[in-house]
């Protein structure tokens, strides 16, 4: 994950750059326009550059290189730690607080509802068991009398 307070955005795309010299060492490599959607998803997902996805989505299709993608955002990287030098982080405190709390919240009833099926199918298989004990103790007592 890319956090705009402990590292810079050109840390993050000669990641990217790195990642891309690899993969072409096997014989595929990626495409341009691949290694652009794969930036924008890190700055997507960081969720604080939604201005500067924006601001970058309007400009024109002859300017969305992957250089121009870099110095686009290390140039939004800048304004944001202007905007909030207390920490671009700072920002979305309380929002990762809530989502944390929906999440757990989430999860605790998806736990809930696994825990109940569970228990449903060990009973079942406790049934099926028993079912089969029966079936056989059937089959053994029905040959023991045909000798």
């Amino acid at each position: 994950n890319f956090d705009p307070d402990g590292m810079e955005v050109s840390e993050m795309m000669a990641d990217i750059r790195f990642l891309a010299r690899q993969q072409k060492k096997t014989g595929n490599p990626y495409s341009e326009a691949q290694l652009i959607n794969l930036a924008l998803k890190v700055f997507t997902n960081c969720g604080h550059f939604t201005q500067g996805l924006r601001s970058r989505k309007a400009r024109p299709t002859a300017e969305r290189s992957l250089d121009n993608l870099h110095q686009h955002f290390v140039q939004e990287h800048i304004t944001l730690h202007e905007l909030h030098p207390q920490g671009i982080g700072a920002l979305v405190g309380p929002q990762v607080n809530a989502l944390k709390e929906c999440t757990n919240s989430i999860i605790k009833q998806q736990q809930q509802y696994f825990e109940a099926k569970n228990q449903e199918l060990m009973e079942l298989i406790l049934a099926l068991r028993q079912d089969q004990a029966n079936l056989i103790a059937i089959a053994s007592s029905s040959s023991d009398s045909g000798d």
